[in-house]
């Protein structure tokens, strides 16, 4: 196995990059020598790659988590906006009746209680 850079589990990846970031950004000035690992204020990194999608792999799945105020609905719109082609937002299924004024596969898919069993059980 080649522990070069590009190369992940034995095998060549364009574009990865190897990056580490501090996991307590708070903690500063500590040389960490002689801390014990079992101690809350051992420094400890955490190895950052990018994420290259193969061909014929489904998308990744993106959440977006802020506190109340943090905005997060805009910046949803504005990643989708100025990147349709690839990000959107999930459309959930429900078995509950569809109100009149629901359009159907923009806020909710509506299916039966059979199909919507089925689908979880063939892991749709």
């Amino acid at each position: 196995d080649c522990d070069c850079e590009g190369y992940f589990n034995g095998q060549y990846i364009a574009g990865l990059r190897r990056s580490f970031r501090l996991s307590r950004k708070d903690r500063q000035g500590s040389s960490g020598e002689g801390s014990d690992p079992g101690d809350p204020e051992f420094l400890t990194y955490e190895e950052v790659t990018r994420y290259q999608q193969r061909p014929h792999e489904r998308p990744r799945l993106v959440v977006l988590i802020g506190s109340l105020g943090a905005r997060i609905n805009e910046l949803k719109q504005r990643v989708i906006s100025e990147n349709p082609h690839r990000f959107a937002v999930a459309v959930p299924h429900t078995t509950r009746p569809k109100k009149p004024h629901e359009k159907e596969g923009v806020e909710y898919h509506f299916v039966t209680k059979q199909q919507f069993d089925a689908d979880a059980l063939n892991n749709k």
